[in-house]
């Protein structure tokens, strides 16, 4: 009994060492040629090529018990990897990847001093830039307009949602530069951002001519760890072998670097009032309305988010036109009344009951009807849509009416966007690292604010948010 209890205890543990030794050679992917993660407090070559990294004057950050970082400072020397003539790291293709957490400094990350290789955070994403051997370059202008995806272009991964770097957060970036397949293939955490296809250019191997040495960014601003560089492309499964392996060490951290930077945090002041709200005024008609108690009662049956948020926004601008605060109720109010009726055939009994009156069956994917509808003693403004979206884009449109003074009890309007995305054009993006400078900042500086966010504060994304939604 007991040599049956010592074998079943030998092959549970054979068996778990055998998956750890599975696992960990899963996550090693061939063909690595540099790989430097700074755990032993050096810049240690740990591919075995020797090519040891001079650390300069960036720290040793410890990240837990064995694993460390290297966090780089303004002004700091940078990291430098001295490349001797005839060195694997002078690849013609390959991938490089690498563990960052960044949010302010210079956009440049990692350079190889012969311009082959530049990677960059701009405007806070993941940004690549390659050189071959003669003529190639994926820079600006490349391209031109003989490409064969409109898919990020010259300028990859900028502006791609998955590109994004965060602020104070660890993500993995790794990217591929192939140019037998004529592709360059971006990733964060494992994921794909993009591949951009170069099919249509003469796209070369990279250039390895004068290559002596491989750098940190000048004024770059964070902490980089694990530093791998391969000399083959890695595809989307030797990627996520490598985030698997390594993301607990980075899980849950927000590492920020000390600064006398301030947050400089976007307040609304009254100076700012007309362009803050765009046209978004609500000013009172500058003529006289006869029928403005058409407006005293809002309807909005329901609990559908979208019909509500609709119902307040139109009882805000009431407010602010007519100097009245209009209830909004689920219920109507006894006969012989006036009110504005909100919703959908889903949303509302109401609506639903009158479908061929209001002829909704005329409403195409988020498009709307404003019908002014009399039955006997009641007069109802009837504001509907197919769709909930349909409802907040007719109610910014029964208000821009309203301030072009036109006859509510005229209203009857079908209105169905042939444009199907409609978009805002806005200089601005969600930055807010220190440093940034809300008023008289650069073009790069942004109104947006993560420390807002993480208090609490959503006024300015919540207007943001409205001025998007009033371009239906």
């Amino acid at each position: 009994m007991e040599y049956q209890v010592l074998i079943t205890i030998t092959a549970v543990v054979v068996l778990i060492l055998t998956s750890e030794l599975s696992n960990a050679m899963a996550a090693e992917p061939k063909g690595l040629i540099g790989h430097w993660n700074f755990d032993d407090g050096t810049g240690t070559d740990l591919s075995g090529n020797g090519n040891h990294a001079v650390l300069g004057g960036t720290q040793i950050y410890a990240l837990s018990e064995g694993r460390a970082c290297i966090e780089l400072m303004p002004d700091a020397e940078p990291l430098r990897i001295p490349v001797p003539e005839n060195s694997p790291l002078a690849m013609s293709s390959g991938t490089i990847c690498f563990w960052l957490n960044t949010a302010w400094g210079k956009p440049n990350i990692l350079n190889y001093d012969n311009g082959a290789v530049e990677l960059n955070n701009y405007r806070g994403c993941f940004q690549v830039r390659f050189r071959g051997e003669k003529d190639f370059e994926y820079w600006e202008g490349i391209l031109d307009y003989d490409w064969p995806k409109y898919d990020m272009r010259e300028w990859a991964f900028y502006p791609h949602v998955k590109a994004s770097v965060g602020d104070s957060e660890w993500h993995l970036f790794a990217v591929a530069y192939d140019d037998k397949a004529k592709q360059i293939v971006g990733w964060r955490d494992g994921e794909q951002i993009a591949t951009i296809d170069l099919s249509t250019v003469n796209m070369e191997p990279l250039r390895r001519e004068g290559l002596t040495e491989i750098h940190t960014g000048e004024g770059f601003v964070g902490y980089l760890d694990d530093l791998r560089i391969y000399d083959k492309p890695l595809n989307d499964t030797e990627i996520k072998q490598i985030y698997n392996a390594t993301k607990h060490i980075y899980a849950g951290r927000q590492d920020t670097n000390p600064t006398d930077k301030e947050q400089n945090i976007y307040r609304y002041q009254e100076v700012d009032e007309t362009l803050y709200k765009a046209w978004l005024q609500f000013n009172p008609p500058t003529t006289e309305q006869p029928n403005q108690d058409l407006f005293k009662n809002i309807v909005a049956e329901g609990s559908n988010p979208t019909v509500q948020t609709a119902a307040t926004e139109l009882a805000q601008a009431v407010a602010a036109m007519f100097g009245i605060k209009p209830p909004v109720s689920e219920t109507h109010p006894v006969s012989g009344s006036t009110r504005i009726i909100l919703g959908t055939p889903e949303t509302s009994k109401w609506i639903r009951e009158r479908v061929e009156e209001l002829a909704l069956n005329q409403i195409e994917r988020d498009g709307f009807i404003i019908k002014t509808l009399k039955e006997r003693t009641d007069v109802a403004i009837v504001v509907a849509g197919k769709i909930p979206a349909g409802v907040v884009f007719g109610v910014f449109d029964l208000m821009r009416r309203i301030q072009l003074a036109h006859d509510p009890l005229a209203f009857d309007v079908l209105e169905n966007p042939k444009v199907p995305i409609r978009m805002v054009a806005h200089w601005s993006y969600f930055r807010g690292f220190l440093g940034d400078k809300w008023r008289g900042g650069g073009r790069d500086a942004s109104i947006f604010s993560w420390e807002a966010l993480r208090t609490g504060d959503t006024k300015l994304i919540r207007d943001w948010v409205r001025m998007l939604a009033s371009c239906g």
